[in-house]
C-alpha cells in the first residue's frame, strides 16, 4: 500500500503540472538545457533511464540505481559568450537503498557593457555629470499615470538653455492622451513607455559607462529511495540570479519516481520547479515564475547491450514535446548514440576507462548546433 500510495500521489503531481494554469514569464530558461552528454546524445529521452550521477538534473529518483559514489563535470562555452556549467557528487548508501546528492549548474554572460547616453560640449569634453537625451513623456504602466524625464534635473540643456519642448504634461492623463500631444518626432520630442530610453544619435553619443555580468545558478539537494522495483527522488534547488546591480532568489522542489516494471521496460516521472519564483530585490518586488516542467518517459532494453527510450515533456505555457533516443554498447567500454529532440537531430558516444566516462553530444539547435562534453567519476568513498 506505500508503494501504490507513492506512486498515486507522483501521478496527481504529474497530472497537476501538465494541466497548470498560465504561469507567466520563462525564468530560469537555462535549466531546460539539459547536462551530460549521454542525455543529449540521446536527445533528451532520459527521465526512464537515469541511473547516474547526472539523475540529479533529469530524475532525482535514479540516484537510488547507483553501484557506487559518482561525480560528473560538464563545461561549455556557448554562442553569444554564454557559459553552461554542471557539476555534481552523489553518495550512496547501500544499506538503507538510499542515495544523497548535491548539484549545482551555472549560467552566465560574462562583460556585459553598460552604455550610456552622454552630451558633449563643443570643446569634445563632457559638458555635466547628468545623463542626457531628448525629452521623453511616457506613460508609466506601473503607476498609471503619464510621467516626463526631464533632459536635466532642472529641464535645462547644460548650457542652460531651455528645451525646444516645454515639459509639460498632466498625470491624469493616458497614453493616448501623451501621444496625442507629443507626437513620436524623434527630431522634437519623443513617447515611450517606461520600459524603454530614447535619445537623439546625432546630438547625444554613448559611452560604455561599466561592464556587468548576469550570473545564474541553481543548486540542488537530493534525496532518493529505492523501494525493491520502485525509486523515489526529490531535489530542494536554490536559485539565484544577478543583474546589473539587482539580485533575486528562489527556493523550489523537483520530485521524481522510476518504476522498474520487469527488466525489460522502465517507467519515469519528473515534476522539475514546483513553487519556485524568483523574487527580485528591486523596490517593485518583481517576482517572475520557473515554469513547471513535466515529463513522462519509458525505457526498453531489447537486449543487454541495447536500449531504446522516449520522453514526453510539457513545459508550463509552452507546446509538449517528443524526444526519443536510441543507446548501444561495446563491450561495455564504447557506446553510440543517436536521438530526436522534437525533431532536433542528436548523436553521442562513450568511452569507458576504468573508474572513468567520457561522453560527447552533437544536438541540432535553432540558436547553432552545439557539441557537450561531459565526464563521470566513480568512488569508493
Amino acid at each position: 500500500m506505500k508503494k501504490l500510495g507513492i506512486v498515486l500521489g507522483l501521478l496527481t503531481l504529474c497530472v497537476f503540472a501538465f494541466a497548470a494554469g498560465e504561469g507567466s514569464g520563462q525564468a530560469g530558461a537555462y535549466l531546460r538545457m539539459g547536462v551530460g552528454a549521454r542525455a543529449l546524445g540521446m536527445g533528451g529521452a532520459i527521465v526512464a533511464v537515469s541511473d547516474d550521477a547526472t539523475a540529479s538534473y533529469w530524475n532525482p529518483a535514479g540516484l537510488a540505481k547507483l553501484k557506487k559514489n559518482q561525480a560528473s563535470f560538464m563545461h561549455a562555452r556557448l554562442k553569444m559568450d554564454r557559459n553552461f556549467d554542471f557539476i555534481n557528487y552523489v553518495k550512496k548508501n547501500e544499506t538503507k537503498n538510499e542515495a544523497y546528492g548535491f548539484a549545482m549548474v551555472r549560467f552566465g554572460v560574462d562583460n556585459i557593457p553598460e552604455t550610456r547616453v552622454w552630451r558633449f560640449n563643443g570643446g569634445g569634453a563632457l559638458a555635466s555629470d547628468q545623463i542626457y537625451g531628448t525629452p521623453i513623456y511616457y506613460y508609466d504602466t506601473a503607476t498609471g499615470t503619464a510621467k516626463a524625464i526631464p533632459v536635466t534635473s532642472t529641464g535645462t540643456w547644460a548650457d542652460g538653455s531651455a528645451p525646444a519642448v516645454p515639459v509639460g504634461y498632466s498625470t491624469s492623463w493616458s497614453r493616448e492622451q501623451v501621444e496625442a500631444v507629443y507626437q513620436a518626432d524623434p527630431t522634437t520630442t519623443a513617447v515611450y513607455t517606461d520600459v524603454n530610453v530614447g535619445y537623439n544619435p546625432a546630438a547625444d553619443p554613448v559611452k560604455i559607462f561599466s561592464n556587468f555580468d548576469d550570473s545564474e545558478n541553481a543548486y540542488y539537494f537530493s534525496y532518493s529511495k529505492a523501494f525493491d522495483r520502485l525509486y523515489f527522488g526529490a531535489n530542494m534547488k536554490y536559485m539565484t540570479q544577478s543583474l546589473y546591480n539587482a539580485d533575486a532568489n528562489s527556493i523550489g522542489l523537483d520530485l521524481g519516481l522510476l518504476y522498474d516494471y520487469s527488466s525489460k521496460v522502465s517507467f519515469g516521472f519528473s515534476v522539475r520547479n514546483l513553487m519556485n519564483e524568483l523574487k527580485w530585490d528591486t523596490p517593485s518586488g518583481r517576482k517572475d515564475k520557473v515554469p513547471v516542467d513535466t515529463t513522462l518517459g519509458v525505457a526498453y532494453v531489447p537486449e543487454p547491450t541495447w536500449l531504446v527510450a522516449m520522453d514526453y515533456n510539457k513545459v508550463e505555457n509552452m507546446d509538449a514535446e517528443l524526444y526519443l533516443g536510441v543507446e548501444k554498447w561495446f563491450n561495455d567500454i564504447f557506446a553510440f548514440r543517436l536521438g530526436s529532440h522534437d525533431g532536433d537531430l542528436s548523436a553521442g558516444m562513450s568511452f569507458v576507462r576504468g573508474e572513468w566516462s567520457f561522453e560527447y553530444a552533437f544536438a541540432e539547435q535553432e540558436l547553432g548546433d552545439i557539441h557537450r562534453f561531459s565526464t563521470t567519476k566513480k568512488f569508493d568513498f
